[in-house]
């Protein structure tokens, strides 16, 4: 998993018993060697990313990444579950193509996996679906708290 990431994601591999180990974001993409270094030091079963507007970071991955993690995935047989959740953050341009469309072969799945993971666990509906002033803080028009 890379560090910094997304709380959701930290909670969600937790809650189904993973053990996390992290590997730092740099210049905006996951460093392959040092992924291929943890994995040898500590077997995994799966590599989270999130390679499109990382969450926290906001960082895309550049191409050459991508097609370098996805031949890693490839040939170390390791999956890894890239969350898409915000790829369609972009404006004025199509987002990246997913870490699969590099290797076809290789066992990544593409998912908005945490995102939408968070929001079927969240009994509410979206946010979008709820009236304004629920939406803002779930006090009532009207109501004023001091």
């Amino acid at each position: 998993m890379e560090d910094p990431t997304f709380p959701g994601a930290i909670d969600a591999f937790r809650t189904a018993g993973g053990r996390i180990l992290t590997v730092p974001v740099h210049h905006s993409e996951a460093d392959v060697g040092m992924l291929a270094a943890t994995i040898s030091q500590s077997p995994v079963r799966a590599i989270y990313l999130m390679p499109t507007f990382h969450n926290p970071v906001g960082t895309v991955m550049p191409e050459p990444a991508r097609r370098e993690l996805a031949r890693f995935s490839r040939v170390s047989g390791v999956p890894i579950i890239e969350d898409n959740t915000l790829a369609e953050l972009a404006l004025g341009c199509k987002p990246p193509p997913p870490l699969a469309a590099h290797a076809r072969d290789a066992p990544i799945t593409e998912q908005a996996l945490l995102g939408g993971a968070a929001r079927r666990l969240d009994p509410r509906p979206p946010i979008r679906d709820r009236p304004a002033w629920q939406a803002e803080g779930g006090r009532r028009p009207g109501h004023l708290t001091v």
